[in-house]
C-alpha cells in the first residue's frame, strides 16, 4: 500500500485554510494536488496496489495545559473536514 501524505483542503482552492497554506508555503498546495493525482493515475489500473491519501488538519500547542488527543480526531472520506487538534 502505498500512503500519500497531503493536506486539509487540497481540493478546495477558495476555502480560507488552501489560500493561507499556500501563501505562508509558496505554492504549495497546488504542488501537493498534483502529488495526489499523479498517484491516482498512476493506480487507476492497479490490481494489485492501493494508495490511500491522509489529509490532515492543523496541529497546535494545547490551551491551558489541555491536550486533547485522540478522542479528538474526526475521520471522513474525501476532503470535507477542517480542523485543529493538540
Amino acid at each position: 500500500r502505498y500512503i500519500v501524505l497531503s493536506s486539509t483542503a487540497v481540493t478546495r482552492p477558495k476555502s480560507l485554510g488552501y489560500i493561507f497554506t499556500d501563501m505562508s508555503v509558496g505554492g504549495i498546495m497546488g504542488e501537493k494536488r498534483k502529488g495526489e493525482e499523479g498517484v491516482m493515475k498512476e493506480f487507476s489500473g492497479a490490481t494489485k496496489s492501493s494508495y490511500t491519501i491522509v489529509r490532515p488538519g492543523g496541529l497546535e500547542e494545547p490551551k491551558m495545559n489541555v491536550v486533547q488527543g485522540p478522542p479528538a480526531l474526526e475521520v471522513s472520506q474525501g476532503d470535507t473536514l477542517a480542523g485543529i487538534i493538540s
